[in-house]
């Protein structure tokens, strides 16, 4: 018996350039854009430092 599912990923992307290098506005920066990418559509890399957030 196999059982098939399907599994995607979202990931945010920080850049210390705009958060700073303290690990906690980093870390609040990527999951910023980790939900930024799950609003718009799940499955896909989200970096606020380009023009449309794509990757």
């Amino acid at each position: 018996y196999q059982q098939q599912f399907k599994v995607t990923a979202s990931f945010g992307v920080a850049d210390s350039n705009q958060a700073g290098y303290d690990l906690s506005a980093l870390l609040a920066a990527a999951d910023a854009a980790m939900y930024q990418a799950k609003q718009q559509g799940r499955n896909q890399v989200y970096c606020p430092a380009t023009a449309d957030g794509a990757v």
